[in-house]
């Protein structure tokens, strides 16, 4: 335990260095025809936050985010308020435009270089992320999704309520390239049969949804679709809703840690040097720990067999608005010692997989970690 809490000191030094913007493309492979979806992540510098500005050329793409002033006699909140904004390029450019083979993608804040991206197109193809059926929820009151995914296709049943305060649906159908998706949205109404035979509902266009697909979590950008007035944001976080949920991983005011209690097959996936270090394991949750402002938590991980120690999985939240990002630190196999870290929208009902890597005697490896849940 001591070696643990060592290690526990170690990584909350590293984590306590400035979180800096970032650009992230998506899907992994981006085709000249395809999706293609850009996320910028960074923070505020006060309450009264900013707007966006794109610039599109053939070969450049510069998002520009500009803090809001506010006007003389406004009052601004000297807090920090993280955001994350994403573009769909093609929009923004035109149905008909065409892009260079490269892109270099430019986030600028400010008037500040933050962080530049380079994409290469490519016909490679994405193999479509692992989605729970089921339903999702989000910050918005008596809002939610329900979703079906089979193979690359998912469908999505949207409940909200419009200006009169009436409930509402809206069905949409599309198919998932990589962990990204767009679906026309439509609602249904009966309709009165003036001649028979005639059909029973008419569909009305709702609008549209794009959407980051993950394991446990979906981001989606709404573009015409939601009716109520009261609803003055389009871009949505949805978490799964968890019925059993471990009541001590619901930390209050805090985003939900990820639900790792159980049993599990789990371990380091090996290569030709190495062999796959699977095995039975059973995760319990050690409680929360903190220096200073970082908050973290901590999972122990032993074989299931003889309860005897392997390794610790610690989830660390320096950002209240966002869900705590987890590490496996002090894990050991043979003479190598591997590590990996993911994000709370990583963990699956049934399963996670991460990238690691794995250092040795024959030098650093690539590696995946798994866990596959064994309990019901």
């Amino acid at each position: 335990m001591t070696l643990r809490r060592s290690l526990l000191v170690l990584l909350l030094c590293m984590l306590a260095s400035p979180v800096w913007a970032s650009i992230r493309n998506f899907p992994t492979n981006i085709s000249q025809q395809g999706p293609w979806f850009i996320l910028v992540q960074d923070q505020w510098i006060n309450g009264c936050q900013g707007s966006f500005e794109i610039e599109v050329t053939a070969s450049t793409i510069d998002i520009h985010a500009v803090p809001f002033a506010g006007a003389p006699g406004d009052f601004c909140a000297a807090v920090i308020v993280p955001f994350q904004y994403w573009v769909n390029p093609r929009d923004s450019a035109g149905a008909d435009f065409q892009f260079d083979s490269s892109v270099t993608v430019n986030f600028h804040f400010d008037g500040e270089l933050r962080s530049t991206e380079q994409v290469v197109f490519n016909e490679l193809g994405n193999t479509p992320t692992r989605v729970q059926t089921g339903s999702w929820v989000t910050s918005l009151q008596n809002h939610g999704l329900f979703i079906d995914r089979q193979g690359d296709v998912m469908t999505m049943a949207l409940f909200d309520y419009d200006g009169n305060g009436d409930a509402t649906w809206s069905y949409g159908v599309g198919t998932i390239d990589g962990n990204v998706l767009s679906a026309e949205l439509y609602s249904y109404g009966e309709i009165v049969c003036v001649t028979e035979p005639c059909d029973r509902t008419a569909p009305i266009r709702r609008g549209q949804v794009t959407m980051l697909v993950f394991e446990n979590q979906l981001l989606a950008t709404y573009v015409d679709a939601l009716p109520s007035p009261s609803v003055v944001f389009t871009t949505m976080v949805y978490d799964r809703l968890d019925f059993q949920r471990p009541p001590e991983l619901n930390i209050p005011n805090r985003q939900p840690l990820p639900d790792l209690v159980g049993d599990w097959i789990g371990g380091m996936t090996g290569d030709a040097v190495r062999p796959d270090d699977l095995r039975a394991v059973s995760i319990s949750f050690g409680g929360g720990t903190g220096i200073g402002t970082i908050n973290e938590w901590v999972f122990d991980v032993s074989t299931t067999a003889s309860g005897e120690y392997l390794y610790s999985i610690f989830c660390t939240d320096i950002d209240q608005s966002r869900a705590p990002r987890c590490r496996v630190v002090g894990y050991f196999f043979g003479d190598y010692s591997c590590a990996t870290d993911f994000a709370y929208r990583s963990v699956g009902v049934d399963r996670l997989q991460s990238a690691a890597a794995c250092a040795g005697p024959e030098g650093s490896t690539e590696s995946t970690f798994h866990l596959y849940r064994a309990d019901d």
